[in-house]
């Protein structure tokens, strides 16, 4: 049938790539829990949108799988983190944080420090 014979042509001609996919979201799976440094700074991470650097500034995220969760974030600006912080290594890690709140639920705490 056409159909057999389209599948199989399909599998020689685009096999080895989704093995290579398959192997590269594999490798991804286990790195996803990697720590984010609180102190990095996405403007020198390399192949990040402007639109994503934003988001990630905003939501501080601590892991990877953090990071994956936020909208808009693209699997290779991901990849590119990662490269950055293995790269980086512990320095990364030493950096101080940058100033501001965290998260949502951080500003409205300080926001009622301030006030009380």
């Amino acid at each position: 049938p056409e159909s057999a014979h389209t599948t199989i042509e399909a599998e020689i001609r685009y096999g080895p790539y989704l093995k290579k996919i398959a192997a590269e979201m594999e490798r991804y799976r286990g790195v996803r829990e990697h720590r984010i440094p609180p102190g990095i700074d996405y403007a020198r991470v390399p192949s990040i949108s402007r639109e994503e650097m934003e988001k990630l500034n905003a939501a501080r995220p601590d892991t990877l799988a953090d990071a994956e969760a936020i909208d808009g974030v693209k699997p290779s600006s991901l990849i590119a983190i990662h490269v950055y912080i293995k790269k980086r290594g512990k320095a990364l890690f030493d950096a101080p944080p940058p100033p501001g709140p965290k998260r949502e639920n951080d500003a409205e705490q300080v926001s009622a420090e301030a006030k009380a």
